[in-house]
C-alpha cells in the first residue's frame, strides 16, 4: 500500500465536510460563519475523481449516466420536499458533477475530431456557470484537472489563478452593490476551491474501500440532504425560535451530527471493524475514578469561568447552541432534560470520539486528526 491517501479516504473526508457545510446551511444562526468557506474543499475533491473516473472506468457512457441519473433523482427529491413538505433546497451537486462529466467528455473528443467538440465543451461549461450549485469554480476546475492530468503544479497553478479571478470579481460584485467586503466573501467563497490542493497533493493513486464505498456517496448525498431538510423544517422553527420541545430537538440534532455518520462510516468501513472500537462496559470499580473526574470537571469550569469574568469584566455567557437549548428547556420534566444534555452526549462522546477516533488515531491517525478540526 502506498503512502498518502486512497480516493476512498479523501472522499470520506470531504463528505464530512459537505456534512459539517449542510448543517451550517440548513440550521442558520446555530453553527458558526466560518465553517461555510471552511468547507470549499468539498466539491473540487469530488470533480477531481469524476475526472479520474472518465480516465479509469472500462464504460464511460453508463457513468455518465449514473451521474445523470443521480442528478434526476435529486431534482426528483427536491420537487419531492418542495410539493410534499413545503421545504425549498438548491443543493444538487450531481447536476454539477454530470454537466462536469460531460464537459470533459466532449474535450476528449475534440483533441481527435476537431474544434467543434471544444465549443461545446465550453458551451456545457457556460450554461453549468450559469445554473449549477458551484459552477463557476467546480466546472472549470474539472475541465483543468482533464487537461492537466499527471502534471499537478500546472492543475495547482491553474486553479490558484481562477479562485484569484473569482476573489476579485466577487470583491467588486461587492463594492458595487455597497456591501461590506468580508461578510460577503464569507458567503459567496466559492472562490476558496483551490483549498482542496494541499488534500489532493495526498493522493496515492489508489482507489481503497470496496464497491460500498464507490456507491456510498451517490446514497449518502439524496439520504442527508433529505434527512437535514426535514429536520430542519421540523425543528427550525420549534426549537430555534425558543419553540415548544427542545429537549426532544437536541436528541434529534445530536443523532443526525453524530450518531448517524458514526454508523455509516462503521458500516463503509466493512465487516469486523466495530470490533477494533474501544468501547468497554462501565467496571463498578471505576466508580471512585468517575466521580473525582466529575469533581475536577466541575471545579475546572468553575475557575475558568472565574477568571474569564475577572480578565474580561463580562458575566455575558459566550453563545453556544448547547447553552440556548438548556436555557429553553429550563421548565422541561427531569426525565427528558437529562436525556437530551447528559446520557445521549455521554453515548455520543463514547460511540463517536472514543471509540471511533482513537481507533482511527492508533490506525494511521490523518483521517481522526481531520474529522477532529472539522
Amino acid at each position: 500500500m502506498r503512502r498518502g491517501l486512497s480516493a476512498t479516504a479523501l472522499k470520506g473526508i470531504a463528505a464530512a465536510g459537505m456534512l459539517a457545510d449542510h448543517l451550517y446551511t440548513f440550521f442558520p444562526g446555530v453553527f458558526p460563519a466560518w465553517i461555510h468557506p471552511a468547507t470549499r474543499f468539498v466539491a473540487p475533491i469530488f470533480a477531481f475523481f469524476v475526472v479520474e473516473g472518465y480516465a479509469h472506468t472500462s464504460d464511460r457512457t453508463r457513468y455518465g449516466l449514473r451521474l445523470w441519473t443521480g442528478a434526476a433523482g435529486m431534482l426528483l427529491l427536491r420537487a419531492a420536499l418542495e410539493y410534499g413538505a413545503g421545504i425549498v433546497i438548491r443543493n444538487n451537486i450531481l447536476y454539477t458533477l454530470a454537466l462536469g462529466y460531460t464537459a470533459v467528455c466532449c474535450a476528449e473528443r475534440g483533441k481527435r475530431d476537431g474544434g467543434a467538440w471544444y465549443a461545446l465543451s465550453l458551451l456545457f461549461v457556460f450554461a453549468g456557470a450559469l445554473t449549477a450549485e458551484g459552477g463557476m469554480s467546480v466546472l472549470p476546475f474539472m475541465l483543468l484537472c482533464a487537461m492537466t492530468r499527471g502534471r499537478p503544479r500546472e492543475r495547482a497553478c491553474g486553479a490558484l489563478v481562477w479562485g484569484a479571478l473569482l476573489c476579485v470579481a466577487e470583491t467588486f460584485a461587492a463594492l458595487h452593490e455597497a456591501q461590506p467586503v468580508l461578510p460577503t466573501l464569507m458567503r459567496r467563497s466559492d472562490f476558496l476551491f483551490p483549498a482542496a490542493l494541499p488534500l489532493l497533493a495526498l493522493y496515492n493513486g489508489e482507489r481503497g474501500g470496496g464497491r460500498g464505498a464507490k456507491w456510498g456517496f451517490y446514497l449518502f448525498y439524496p439520504a442527508h440532504i433529505a434527512v437535514l431538510a426535514l429536520a430542519s423544517g421540523l425543528l427550525q422553527d420549534k426549537l430555534i425560535s425558543g419553540g415548544n420541545d427542545p429537549c426532544l430537538s437536541v436528541i434529534i440534532i445530536s443523532m443526525l451530527v453524530y450518531i448517524i455518520p458514526a454508523i455509516i462510516f462503521c458500516r463503509l468501513k466493512g465487516v469486523g471493524y466495530s470490533a477494533k472500537l474501544n468501547i468497554k462496559l462501565f467496571s463498578p470499580g471505576k466508580l471512585g475514578c468517575v466521580i473525582m473526574s466529575s469533581l475536577v470537571l466541575i471545579c475546572g469550569t468553575v475557575l475558568i469561568r472565574s477568571a474569564q469574568i475577572y480578565l474580561g469584566g463580562t458575566k455575558e455567557p459566550v453563545f453556544s447552541m448547547f447553552g440556548e437549548y438548556l436555557n429553553a428547556a429550563q421548565g422541561a420534566e427531569f426525565l427528558p432534560k437529562a436525556m437530551a444534555f447528559a446520557v445521549v452526549p455521554a453515548i455520543c462522546e463514547e460511540f463517536v470520539f472514543r471509540a471511533i477516533l482513537l481507533t482511527e488515531y492508533n490506525e494511521g491517525g490523518f483521517g481522526a486528526v481531520t474529522a477532529s478540526v472539522i
